[in-house]
């Protein structure tokens, strides 16, 4: 590519208009490069003249790229040829194992809004690629070029990052009450997790909440924050036991000298329960009952044993009164026959011949 110089000779001219004035002329000479002050004859001829006005240097000349740069009087311009003319690009470039990106040709550095994603470059430019990188103290995680952005999974491990691809530690909320917890280093937690003394559970690295839940066979119950209980838990119209360790009572717990029946899913139950083809009453605090048991008002009665077993298709002989009880526990007020003998009772349950 050649480059066009203009040559600015204004101080150069005004010096030969002021020496000429004078009547001297000035030359360079060609082989010395002193300049030499000529006296010049008013009737000196033409070709003088002539002379003098080829000497001058022109203003246009051509100088190739190797030549010392013009002093700095001198301006100039470059024009490229045609053929070299590089049109401006915009995009992904690899380069010795790196990638880097361009947009009008220009190396980018830092972030990069790239459609709906983001990428980012180092000083150099290149991009961060299938990585971990710390930016402004806080880490991110790069698949592929894109920043990661909420529930992923690296290495094995699942993390959460929030909109601005940051990582997340500590309680993370998702939804609308929906946890998860990340250690220092991000790793969400799965399973069981103490947190301020307090236990939580995360089934698929999210919080468990608000119930009982199975875990490895026992039940356990987390509250509306999440926390473990223990002891006695209310919820609604039901009620709980749960040992230190959590677990939840399943069948019969003695507490505080008083026996109470559990479900399997750690339901404290009241009422008639049947155990094991074996009939209960427990009360409404949950508490098995014995001896002499009112239902109602109509004068339903239950008994049952010092064991709490209720008495079924069975005589109760008390105080010298004889009553029975049917299959069902309840106790005989009208007539029933056994063995092809028929008894009668009062109103109270006692036999009228026994």
């Amino acid at each position: 590519m050649k480059r066009i110089i203009f040559k600015r000779q204004i101080s150069a001219l005004l010096t030969v208009a002021v020496l000429m004035s004078s009547g001297i002329a000035v030359f360079a000479n060609e082989e010395t490069g002193i300049n030499e002050d000529i006296p010049v004859d008013s009737e000196a001829p033409e070709a003088a003249e002539e002379e003098n006005y080829e000497s001058e240097a022109p203003l246009f000349e051509d100088a190739d790229e190797d030549e010392a740069k013009p002093e700095q009087e001198e301006e100039y311009f470059e024009i490229a040829d045609e053929d070299e003319t590089e049109v401006l690009s915009t995009g992904f470039e690899y380069s010795n194992g790196n990638t880097y990106y361009y947009v009008d040709g220009r190396k980018q550095t830092g972030w990069i809004k790239y459609g709906n994603d983001y990428l980012y470059a180092d000083s150099n430019g290149v991009l961060a690629e299938d990585c971990w990188k710390k930016i402004d103290g806080k880490w991110y995680h790069f698949w592929s070029y894109y920043m990661e952005t909420g529930y992923e999974k690296v290495d094995g491990y699942y993390y959460y990052f929030d909109n601005s691809g940051a990582m997340r530690t500590g309680w993370i909320k998702y939804g609308e009450n929906s946890y998860y917890y990340a250690e220092s280093n991000g790793k969400l937690v799965n399973g069981w997790k103490k947190i301020d003394g307090k236990w939580y559970y995360f089934s698929y690295h999210s919080m468990v909440s608000d119930g009982d839940f199975l875990i490895d066979g026992a039940y356990y119950y987390f509250n509306r924050k999440g926390a473990m209980q223990t002891g006695w838990i209310k919820d609604g119209s039901r009620y709980y036991y749960a040992d230190s360790t959590g677990k939840l009572a399943t069948g019969w717990k003695k507490l505080g000298g008083k026996w109470y029946y559990f479900s399997d899913d750690g339901n404290m139950q009241t009422g008639t329960v049947d155990v094991d083809n074996y009939l209960y009453y427990l009360s409404d605090s949950g508490a098995m009952r014995t001896g002499w048991i009112k239902l109602n008002a109509y004068g339903d009665y239950y008994y049952a044993g010092s064991d709490g077993k209720l008495y079924q298709n069975k005589w109760l002989k008390e105080n010298g009164q004889w009553y029975y009880f049917d299959q069902y526990g309840y106790m005989e007020t009208y007539s029933v026959t056994l063995k092809g003998k028929t008894y009668y009772f009062n109103d109270d349950g006692s036999c009228k011949n026994p």
